[in-house]
């Protein structure tokens, strides 16, 4: 009992610290929300397990509405993963009922409440076609599964896992910047 009394009494010790370095709650809480804003987006599998973890200890030092915005975001990405597993599910037994058509891979959105998060910035580049395609079909479904409401893009943000083949091997499951990918990929449709 005394070790964990020990534990809580160092973590207070080190946020004390962290808001000091800051210079106030308000800074180091805002700090926090863009960090968490940043790995919930660059986090593949939307794992948010240690993430729920580290905002409920915030929450007993700061309180319930310094961090309001923090869960919201929280329960952004896991209503996103509930949605895009329906969106997936339905266009999936679209696309074996058509035969013929060349589907890309699967679209996994975070769909954010904009309010919520802090700015996020964005690069603007040319996606590939295919992909533009996969996301105006992820669109039109969310549009029919959340009418009124409608996706504004942010093809910059997030992380992309897709499999690099060179010469003589396929390196599987590599996860980069949405950009990276787009380059990987016009490379991989230049002609040999």
């Amino acid at each position: 009992y005394s070790h964990g009394l020990s534990l809580v009494r160092r973590s207070a010790d080190v946020l004390s610290i962290l808001v000091n370095i800051y210079g106030s709650k308000a800074l180091f809480v805002n700090e926090f929300r863009s960090m968490l804003a940043d790995k919930l987006l660059a986090s593949a599998g939307g794992d948010t397990e240690k993430e729920v973890r580290n905002l409920e200890m915030l929450k007993k030092r700061f309180g319930d509405s310094a961090l309001a915005a923090c869960e919201v975001m929280l329960t952004d990405v896991a209503e996103s993963r509930r949605v895009s597993r329906a969106i997936r599910s339905h266009l999936g037994a679209a696309a074996a009922q058509s035969a013929g058509d060349d589907a890309s891979a699967p679209i996994d959105a975070t769909i954010v409440s904009r309010l919520s998060w802090p700015h996020l910035s964005q690069e603007i580049f040319e996606l590939p076609l295919g992909i533009k395609k996969e996301m105006g079909r992820f669109e039109k479904q969310y549009a029919h599964l959340k009418a009124p409401r409608k996706l504004v893009w942010k093809p910059s943000l997030g992380v992309v896992t897709l499999d690099v083949k060179f010469a003589n091997t396929v390196v599987k499951d590599v996860q980069c910047t949405p950009l990276q990918a787009t380059i990987l990929l016009k490379f991989g449709a230049q002609p040999k």
